[in-house]
């Protein structure tokens, strides 16, 4: 009995010392704290996650790191708030044109960043409005390569105007938000400097401001061709996605080149954007573009596996034709 209290003790002191500790330090870094009931409730998903962290990283196999970032005390309900794509939609191919003559030579690899086509890291909070930020990606990008200047163009904008299978905070998908300023705003954006993000959908106020770039269409590449993916990335810029992003491995991203053999066929739940492509150690992959800040995975961006339509990468990619 002795024991036994001994050892109840000692883990109390434990846990105190070591991984509670880990727990306050976390919620000194990432701004956020809790008291009372919420406090233990947290600390049980934190502790789940460094756990999970500490046993992926430790595996040689994996060629991509965990951490314990913003959202390590997230629970499962909290993270699929942040996969804003509507998952019950189909996909069609009627924005899918026929497959390009591929008579320009791309890069072996490239990154836009670097060639000025694309903005800074932003971050869609609490709102699952990841479709959103897809769909200015492609157009930021496609502006910048058809005129030389890079422009921030409004998120919010899309959340509080796109009604064409677009639910705000609640989920879209960008080739319909993309599609909704062709027919409703004359193929017209909102800068970010006029229109700012709030994270919640309120009342559309394209008409209050200035109406900056233009588009013309959108269109896509062949469902799961990545080689007509580079071609298309590598030759006219950057793209949007949607993607499988629904497993603990990408919440606790932190960098290296993601895998997940657990993504699901033909599951889509986040959007985000292709800005680029290149290798490292004889292993080829994406450089993708989140919308969860910059303390997340490398600074906001995320390299995905090319090559084995990873997460159904090249399943849903879709681009702006500007005008």
């Amino acid at each position: 009995m002795f024991l036994l209290l001994f050892n109840l003790a000692a883990s109390r002191v434990l846990l105190s010392n070591s991984e509670e500790k880990a727990f306050v330090s976390w919620m000194r870094n990432t701004n956020n704290y809790f008291a009372g009931d919420e406090y233990h409730f947290r600390l049980g998903i934190f502790l789940s996650n460094q756990r999970f962290v500490q046993s992926h990283n430790k595996n040689e196999a994996n060629h991509f790191k965990l951490a314990l970032n913003k959202f390590a005390a997230y629970t499962p309900a909290e993270y699929r708030s942040l996969l804003g794509v509507d998952s019950s939609r189909r996909l069609d191919n009627s924005n899918i044109r026929p497959k390009a003559r591929k008579t320009l030579t791309v890069p072996e690899s490239i990154d836009w960043r670097e060639k000025g086509a694309v903005s800074d890291i932003k971050d869609q909070g609490s709102c699952g409005s990841c479709w959103s930020f897809g769909a200015i990606v492609a157009q930021e990008g496609a502006h910048a390569l058809a005129t030389g200047e890079l422009i921030t163009l409004s998120e919010q904008n899309l959340v509080d105007c796109c009604n064409i299978e677009c639910h705000g905070c609640f989920g879209g998908w960008p080739d319909k938000a993309l599609t909704y300023v062709i027919s409703n705003q004359g193929g017209k954006f909102n800068l970010l400097s006029d229109y700012v993000y709030t994270a919640t959908e309120g009342t559309c106020r394209f008409e209050d401001y200035i109406k900056v770039s233009s588009i013309f269409g959108v269109q896509g590449v062949t469902q799961g061709d990545e080689d007509e993916l580079k071609f298309q990335v590598g030759s006219q810029g950057p793209v949007a996605i949607c993607v499988d992003c629904s497993n603990a491995s990408f919440q606790l991203y932190s960098s290296g080149i993601y895998s997940e053999p657990k993504c699901k066929k033909y599951i889509y739940n986040h959007a985000m954007g292709i800005i680029g492509y290149g290798s490292e150690n004889g292993e080829d992959y994406w450089i993708v573009r989140n919308s969860w800040g910059l303390s997340w995975g490398e600074k906001g961006y995320v390299r995905f596996a090319r090559g084995s339509d990873m997460c159904n990468i090249a399943d849903a990619v879709f681009y702006s034709i500007y005008q």
